[in-house]
Formats: C-alpha cells, structure tokens, sequence
C-alpha cells in the first residue's frame, strides 16, 4: 500500500503487526517522548504525548502510551481509560492489554487484572509478557503453582527473560523450596551477573537453607 502523502507508516504493536500512518510532525513528538520516557523524565514526555494527541486523536499507539506514562506517574486509576480507548480502535493490541492488566495489578484490582491477562493470552498466546505479567499477579494472591505455570511457559517463549527467572525463584523461596529457588536465581544471574536484587535474593534462599530462614518474600511481591 502507497503511504499517503505527507505521511509515515508506524507500527503500533509488534505482536499483531498493526500500524497506523501518522504527520511527520506525530513520529516527530513520538520519538522525543520515548527518549524523555528513558530518561525517566514523564512529565517533559507528557507534552509530547499531548502534541500528538492535538494532532491525531485516534492515534491508538500513543494513546496506550499515554496509559503507561500515566500509572509511570502513580497516576494509575487514570491510566486504565486511555488503555481502553486503544483497544476500542484496536481490540487485539497485546500491548494495551499487557499494560491495562499491569495497571489493574498496582491497583489490587486483582480479578479484572487475571480477566484481562486471560483475555491477552488466548488472542496472543506466544506473548512472553502476558505470561509473566499473569504470573505476577498471581503471587500476592498465593496461588504459587498457577504463578510457575506462567514463569515456565514465558521463560520458554523467551530464555534470556531474567525477570522471569528471578521471580519464578521468588515464588520457590515463598514455597519454601530454597534449592530450586537458587537454580532459578543463577539462571538470571547467566542473564545479567551483576543485578544486586537477584545477588540478595540468592543471598536470602542460601541463609533460608543453613536455618537462618529469610522473611524478605514471604507474603509480598514487589518488582
């Protein structure tokens, strides 16, 4: 298909290999708040976010990344509207659904969190995240085994997720299985040697095994 004139082919989803084409002057905006985004800099980004907006409404991809700035913001209970404003444009966007089902987890809307995921999984069922992001949810909710499920099946989708290790281990170490724990925490620790969380952690199910038990996971989950 021709581009139309003035005007630039964007994907919006690597994962449905959807794409939109946007003003020169959007992709302009786009890029300079993804590098303010980088830079942890979401209020600067959120102007840039809004010139798009000012140009093209219907812009699905910048309005999931207006969600995912917003809950970046701790504005999360704001987040979920733009997140489903995508997905009315969009409704197979994996990664409105990743982020809207991240965004309902920091909220401990835990049910709708697990609906959404589900609802991820089955349109996108070779989608890493989906898998760790459901896995995730499931921790607080102590429901340990159905966790690993999803760590297993996102570390077989992708090997070198160390997030997925690591948490995966966590979730050993809230079972009290310290031994797979630490396999798990060398597996990351392959990925990125020198990450402090997943040294301490390791450090942590190793005090557990020599009787020194470790309370640092048990019962809470941060990321």
């Amino acid at each position: 298909m021709d581009a139309p004139q003035g005007k630039v082919k964007l994907a919006i989803s690597e994962r449905s290999g959807a794409y939109i084409w946007v003003e020169r002057q959007e992709l302009e905006h786009i890029t300079e708040y993804l590098r303010l985004t980088r830079m942890y800099m979401y209020a600067e980004a959120m102007e840039h976010v809004e010139a798009v907006l000012r140009i093209n409404p219907n812009n699905a991809r910048t309005l999931c990344d207006k969600g995912a700035l917003l809950d970046n913001m701790r504005r999360t209970e704001l987040s979920i509207e733009w997140f489903d404003r995508a997905l009315e444009l969009f409704p197979d966007y994996a990664e409105a659904h990743y982020y809207k089902g991240h965004a309902l987890n920091n909220l401990q809307r835990f049910g709708e969190a697990l609906e959404c995921l589900g609802n991820l999984q089955k349109m996108h069922p070779n989608y890493p995240e989906g898998y760790y992001e459901m896995a995730i949810v499931l921790l607080p909710l102590r429901r340990y085994r159905e966790a690993l499920k999803n760590f297993n099946r996102a570390i077989e989708l992708n090997p070198h997720y160390k997030k997925a290790h690591e948490f995966k281990g966590i979730t050993y170490m809230a079972m009290e299985r310290d031994a797979d724990a630490i396999k798990c925490f060398n597996e990351a620790l392959k990925i990125e040697p020198d990450d402090p969380d997943v040294l301490e952690a390791k450090a942590a199910a190793r005090d557990n095994l020599r009787g020194r038990r470790s309370s640092r996971w048990r019962g809470g989950f941060g990321r």
